[in-house]
């Protein structure tokens, strides 16, 4: 039992390294020659110059802008979401499904538009 705590920080850090390999292997990259934007252009520069940290950073943050990173962090707060409120109705002796399906309506329109109707 006490190796599969092991093992899933194992695969954290191996993952995380991994992560923090490709983006410095990233950053020392030449730009592409069909590319327009000087914004694009500057950020890679700007980023091979800066240290590690703060490239990681800065690199993370630019990706956080596009609409793929959106998608993926909808589907990562719909999963958290509907996993702890189908373990809260669970206490209370429900059916988890009937959580998933509370959660669902949290994080629809019904609340938020309540909250945030802009």
């Amino acid at each position: 039992m006490k190796r599969i705590p092991l093992l899933y920080v194992l695969l954290l850090v191996a993952a995380s390294a991994a992560i923090v390999g490709v983006l410095r292997l990233g950053a020392s990259l030449p730009t592409p020659h069909g590319r327009t934007g000087g914004s694009h252009k500057s950020a890679v520069a700007t980023a091979a110059q800066m240290s590690a940290p703060s490239s990681l950073t800065d690199g993370l943050r630019t990706n956080l802008e596009h609409p793929l990173s959106h998608l993926f962090l909808q589907f990562l707060v719909i999963i958290v979401a509907s996993r702890l409120v189908s373990r809260l109705f669970r206490r209370f002796g429900q059916p988890a499904v009937v959580g998933e399906m509370a959660a669902g309506i949290l994080l629809g329109p019904s609340l938020f538009g309540l909250l945030a109707p802009e």
